[in-house]
């Protein structure tokens, strides 16, 4: 064993020897030797202790194997991942390429251009088309109902564009628009060849969980916000009148009748109801999802089987029968209208946002005396903490485009694109346009809207002139990281304020999260009884509302529900739920 013992302390003298030569030879070695050089040393202090050597002496291949691993490690650079997005080099080709893309739009833009040459027409797509050299050619459809119809038409023909601009309306989701092959599976392209949109989606679990489909496909790209929680939604009411009425804000639903009241007794002003009896504002209140489904304790619950749904309807069919409502609130299906109506003296609530003030004053600009405001969902009896409503996000929009399976052209120039259209610079012309025309540099770097946009000299207003020469209001045409906040530079102090109260609504602690899928089985499966349950129960809601059926009644048309499917439709929610959970927490 002594033996043995010297043999290795000699080679270990020796290797430390010829690793120090090694060291002193300058260029010949990285700088990651320093930490290297420490090794033999090490190795050599614990040959000199007797309780080792014996294990030394048996492993001398597998030590010198381990220390050549680490070496090679450490002499290997490590690439640090970029802090935010690069830039890409323009053009991304050289030689145009065109794509043709199927895209709803704004119903108001058929008015404003003709939807034929959408694609001149808007300023900011022709900049980026003649930057890039990857052309989309835009098919536009004036959005509402028409779109829903024009989409269902064109998949069932099977004669696909190459890019789809919405498929939020395919019955099976994008899961099921991959398997059945109207679109393809985008996933790898998007985190090899788009790392500025993959690497801005993935840093919020719940975007990257929402966009990921059951099986682990990505079918569509997203709409990101710049900021989460300036995109908002919810209750706007008119301040001038809670003044006149001598109130401060409502904070409970009594509070909210006799603001109603007020403004009907006043101004003979409805207060408005989503047309199908399902308000998120007014459910909020309950904490329930009117007609839908959330999680209590882990648990899936539908809002039907809950006290609280009937208290809801309670309250509704009161408000309606004491005229608070609009008369045949069923009609409102273009909430422009009720926003127009509020504007002319004629609605005292309307759900709307920070941005959608300003489009309430743009709709009649002589109504000096109109002052708007936000308010937090009012609480009823009972409720002490709002856990559903309106919850901020990252993700504006989920389905911004997909890439269907008709599409021949090559891809990589359509996918220089996206990562292009969220680097530094695309975001900059996907905003504000052309600088110059439509923006300028303010001293401190910021851009700021030209009078082309604030001030049109064609008499546009904002949500106009910035849709033709910037991203408007609604503009999904490409995808993008949308900044809300270009759209503040005239806010009031209510709109300002506005924005921290509508971001703040709900903990969401109740909602069921928008990223717990069915698999297309399920989807299937889950249609089959939805399909009809809620054509029934959609119908049995505003009687119950509008006082043609009693709620006396409601327990029987629960047990209808559950004869129809309910119980199968909660389970499969409650699958989906539990799987969302597991892969969020794996």
């Amino acid at each position: 064993m002594k033996k043995n013992s010297m043999k290795l302390l000699s080679l270990l003298m020796m290797l430390a020897l010829v690793l120090g030569m090694l060291a002193g030879c300058g260029n010949s070695a990285p700088t990651a030797d320093a930490d290297s050089a420490s090794a033999p040393a090490s190795a050599v202090e614990e040959a000199e202790d007797p309780a080792d050597e014996a294990v030394e002496a048996e492993e001398p291949e597998e030590a010198d194997a381990a220390e050549e691993e680490a070496s090679a490690e450490e002499a290997t650079p490590v690439e640090e991942e970029p802090a935010g997005p690069v830039p890409v080099e323009l053009p991304i080709v050289e030689e145009p390429v065109h794509y043709s893309c199927w895209m709803p739009v704004a119903p108001y833009v058929g008015a404003m251009m003709d939807l034929e040459a959408f694609s001149e027409n808007i300023v900011m797509v022709k900049a980026i088309s003649e930057a890039t050299n990857v052309y989309i050619d835009f098919n536009a459809v004036a959005g509402g109902f028409v779109e829903q119809e024009a989409f269902n038409l064109m998949i069932a023909g099977g004669d696909y564009m190459d890019i789809l601009g919405v498929m939020n309306y395919y019955t099976t989701g994008h899961e099921g628009a991959i398997e059945d092959e109207v679109i393809i599976d985008i996933y790898d392209d998007l985190k090899e060849k788009c790392p500025n949109y993959w690497n801005l989606l993935t840093s919020d679990d719940n975007a990257y969980m929402e966009m990921r489909t059951e099986s682990g496909y990505m079918g569509c790209i997203a709409q990101l916000l710049k900021k989460a929680g300036t995109e908002n939604q919810g209750m706007i009411i008119r301040k001038d009148w809670l003044k006149a009425a001598g109130m401060d804000t409502p904070e409970t639903m009594d509070d909210m009748e006799k603001y109603l009241q007020f403004c009907k007794d006043n101004y003979g002003a409805y207060a408005y109801l989503q047309y199908e009896g399902k308000d998120t504002d007014w459910g909020a209140a309950f904490n329930i999802t009117p007609a839908g489904f959330n999680v209590m304790d882990g648990e899936v619950v539908s809002c039907y089987t809950m006290d609280n749904m009937k208290d809801y309807l309670t309250t509704m069919n009161d408000w309606y029968q004491k005229g608070l409502f609009n008369a045949d609130f069923y009609n409102d299906t273009d909430i422009t209208t009720v926003r127009t109506d509020m504007a002319n003296d004629l609605c005292s609530f309307v759900d709307g946002s920070a941005e959608g003030m300003s489009n309430i004053f743009d709709m009649n600009p002589e109504n000096t005396a109109m002052e708007l405001c936000a308010i937090p969902y009012p609480k009823a009896e009972g409720t002490d903490e709002v856990h559903v409503g309106f919850i901020s996000k990252l993700i504006k929009n989920s389905d911004t485009w997909s890439i269907s399976t008709q599409c021949e052209q090559d891809l990589d120039p359509l996918f220089g694109l996206i990562n292009y259209l969220y680097s530094e610079e695309g975001q900059l012309v996907y905003n504000w346009g052309i600088e110059g025309e439509a923006f300028e540099f303010d001293e401190n770097g910021e851009p700021q809207w030209t009078d082309l946009v604030v001030n049109n000299p064609d008499g546009l207003n904002f949500m106009f002139a910035s849709y033709l020469y910037a991203t408007g209001v609604g503009s999904v045409y490409y995808p993008g990281v949308y900044d809300m906040e270009k759209g503040f530079y005239s806010y009031n102090d209510d709109q300002l304020e506005a924005v921290d109260i509508l971001a703040n609504l709900t903990d969401g602690a109740y909602s069921m999260p928008t990223y717990a899928s069915l698999t297309v089985e399920e989807q299937t499966e889950y249609n089959g009884y939805a399909t009809d349950l809620e054509t029934y129960a959609d119908a049995e809601l505003l009687k119950f509302i509008m006082g043609d059926r009693s709620l006396d009644e409601y327990d029987d048309f629960v047990d209808t529900l559950f004869e129809m499917g309910l119980q199968e439709m909660i389970d499969l929610n409650q699958g989906a739920y539990d799987r969302a959970q597991e892969a969020l927490n794996a």
